[in-house]
């Protein structure tokens, strides 16, 4: 949802940047093909459409990617995730590691509840993936994701433990 409203915003505000430069220049984009109007797109879109709009037309700049995924991923491994994590009250602590054969290990603590020092997770779609075993013997799913520039989000998707429920999120984990 957050991804879905920056997009959204960006949109908007190429949309009034487009649209200022075309009142600026005098010209109109409906008869000058080679200029580009996102809100002539978007008039009447519902919101997911505008967001679909917005990630076509978006280019990431040359900073951002340098044109080999696996080496843009790789830089996003070693700069956002690898390493140890942990909450400001010092609640939920991470600790993620590269297995060297594709996987990462995962280790998390919550503080008084559990230790799980089991997980094996693979990277994809900018987040990491990973199956831990709970204490009780069963096996818990869960992801990692940026939840800012310097800070991650653990979220438990499945889990059969009762004592953390599946889609239980720990944000603000922040690198140690």
């Amino acid at each position: 949802m957050k991804r879905k409203s920056y997009l959204l915003i960006m949109a908007l505000i190429a949309s009034v940047c487009v649209a200022g430069c075309t009142a600026k220049t005098g010209e109109n984009t409906s008869t000058n093909p080679e200029l580009y109007s996102l809100s002539e797109i978007s008039e009447g879109a519902e919101a997911d459409a505008i967001v679909q709009i917005a990630e076509n037309v978006y280019v990431p700049s040359q900073q951002e990617v340098s044109g080999d995924l696996d080496a843009d991923a790789q830089a996003e491994i070693e700069e956002y995730f690898l390493g140890s994590f942990m909450t400001e009250n010092e609640e939920v602590d991470l600790t993620i590691s590269d297995n060297g054969d594709g996987t990462y290990g995962v280790r998390f603590g919550i503080f008084r509840l559990c230790s799980m020092d089991e997980g094996v997770g693979t990277y994809d779609e900018h987040k990491i993936s990973f199956t831990t075993i709970d204490p009780s013997g069963e096996p818990m799913e869960g992801v990692i994701y940026r939840d800012s520039e310097n800070s991650l989000t653990l979220k438990i998707t499945n889990s059969t433990w009762g004592y953390i429920e599946s889609d239980t999120e720990y944000p603000g984990l922040f690198r140690v």
